[in-house]
């Protein structure tokens, strides 16, 4: 049994023009089943594919009203004379103060300063030292070994 989406999606594709082949293989990409959409490939080749029957009942009705419509004598436009308006200038109003979600904007407290200050200084401290431990390294590596040789 053929699935009546598959069979309906065929048949769009190819009342638009495009190629059943591509159809198919749109709705394969899709996650139909191979077999299945061979199957509705096969009916629509044949020709035996008929469209539900409400869909039968409802173009007929559209038809008519196209044809209505197409009958009706087209009347002419009336020109008015349309008054230019100018546009008012509407006043702005302030918005109110709106609250804040996040607290980014805070203002550091004393006990926080003292904290990063003595944190900034032992960073200080210690880049000098290994500022130092390049520069000097070959001085002491050797004040090392004396002093190692010496307790030894």
């Amino acid at each position: 049994m053929v699935k009546q989406d598959i069979l309906g999606g065929l048949f769009s594709a190819v009342s638009r023009g495009i190629d059943l082949k591509n159809a198919m293989q749109s709705l394969y990409n899709a996650g139909y089943e191979k077999e299945e959409i061979e199957e509705a490939a096969i009916i629509i080749q044949k020709g035996q594919f008929t469209q539900d029957p409400i869909t039968q009942k409802i173009i007929p009705i559209v038809e008519k009203l196209v044809e209505e419509k197409k009958e009706e004598p087209k009347k002419e436009p009336i020109q008015e004379i349309i008054p230019i308006v100018e546009k008012q200038k509407i006043p702005i109003k302030n918005k109110p103060a709106t609250k804040k979600v996040s607290d980014y904007d805070h203002i550091v407290e004393n006990n926080d300063r003292k904290i990063i200050a003595v944190l900034v200084i032992i960073l200080i401290f210690l880049v000098g030292v290994l500022l130092a431990t390049i520069i000097f390294k070959p001085e002491i590596i050797s004040f090392i070994n004396e002093f190692l040789n010496k307790n030894a």
